[in-house]
């Protein structure tokens, strides 16, 4: 429920950097790590996961519960669709990694995404909106998607590089909803 608070203070938070029981491979740079519980309970409406102090609780932002997303239910945590434990996992299980917008300016950028070792030079058709609002060379960490939104995943493998590319290596298969 961190995830929430700390949204409503940055200009871009990523939900899904964080996974309880499993390695976190994707960070934020030291700022607060939060899966993708929080937007999923205030999208679907749906009460806050067990244990969440009532001042937390995801209906605060949504009062009326209107369900804007009804995602398939997974019986089991780590299972594709929305878990018992309220992350929303892709069809191989791993949880969606999800970017927002936070003050409007139309761009996000990922904890992910953002580092140049990642997204300089990729084929125009790859990210037609990626760009680097810093460096123009784009040798600095600062590569943002043009939207209000990015969501994707590790894809099949399950796992992704910072060192790599991302149309290369274990990057190649990661699923991309700018894509």
């Amino acid at each position: 429920m961190l995830g929430r608070t700390a949204a409503l203070t940055n200009h871009v938070f990523t939900f899904g950097t964080f996974q309880t029981g499993a390695a976190v491979i994707i960070t934020n740079g030291g700022r607060i790590e939060a899966n993708n519980s929080d937007i999923l309970a205030v999208l679907t409406g749906n009460p806050a996961p067990p244990g969440t102090p009532e001042h937390l609780d995801p209906r605060k932002r949504n009062p009326r519960r209107t369900g804007y997303y009804n995602p398939r239910l997974a019986e089991a945590t780590n299972a594709p669709g929305l878990g018992p434990d309220g992350v929303f996992r892709d069809p191989w299980g791993n949880p969606y990694i999800m970017t927002l917008d936070m003050n409007g300016d139309g761009k996000c950028e990922d904890a992910f995404y953002r580092r140049a070792s990642v997204s300089r030079g990729l084929p125009q058709q790859f990210t037609p909106q990626f760009t680097n609002s810093v460096s123009t060379n784009g040798l600095s960490d600062h590569f943002a998607l043009s939207g209000p939104v990015m969501i994707w995943s590790f894809g099949m493998d399950g796992k992704a590089s910072p060192t790599e590319r991302a149309d290369a290596g274990v990057n190649a298969d990661n699923i991309l909803s700018w894509r």
